[in-house]
């Protein structure tokens, strides 16, 4: 089984599932995106795949 990293940077769950990110974050969350990955060891060049299992609605915030 692939190894899993949570990345906590924003306010969705968001996780690495060896070379696949599991949802993303709201806009203007990048800089903290690429700072949580250092903290685990890892670069963007890891994420291969991008799943997003849901969309934001501006009207539910």
């Amino acid at each position: 089984m692939p190894e899993s990293t949570a990345l906590t940077y924003g306010r969705t769950h968001t996780y690495l599932v060896g070379s696949l990110l599991v949802d993303t974050d709201l806009p203007g969350t990048l800089n903290a995106f690429h700072k949580e990955l250092r903290a685990h060891g890892l670069i963007i060049g890891d994420i291969r795949y991008v799943l997003a299992t849901h969309t934001s609605h501006s009207d539910t915030f």
